[in-house]
């Protein structure tokens, strides 16, 4: 299995366990090894007067050393309701968040069942 495959399907895996409607899933390999994957999930604060959606590409990177994130390569796919691929471009926050990670290499799934790379 290639690369891009193992990326996609780790990351599809990690949306499957996602708690939330927007089913994502995000994985971060480093050379050909998954070193981490996150998912949406739905999280509460005893303080907050409502609860919120963490995103997968916040999960994925939490307690992941920052030093192997120019040399890794994310994956985030999002899945429908009858697990079709759906178009998982990170949001603005998140895309912000990823490049002051020192995230190099994002592919994400599009509408059309494929990936699409997005350099930050």
């Amino acid at each position: 299995m290639n690369l891009l495959d193992r990326g996609f399907r780790a990351a599809a895996k990690a949306a499957l366990l996602s708690d939330v409607n927007q089913r994502v899933g995000a994985a971060l390999l480093v050379k050909s090894r998954v070193v981490s994957v996150g998912w949406n999930t739905h999280k509460t604060h005893p303080k907050a007067p409502t609860e919120h959606t963490q995103h997968a590409e916040f999960n994925v990177l939490t307690g992941v050393n920052r030093a192997i994130l120019p040399t890794a390569k994310l994956f985030v796919v999002r899945l429908g309701l009858s697990d079709q691929i759906r178009m998982a471009k990170p949001c603005g926050t998140c895309h912000k968040w990823l490049e002051a990670a020192g995230v190099k290499r994002l592919y994400f799934s599009s509408a059309h069942g494929v990936l699409e790379r997005l350099r930050l």
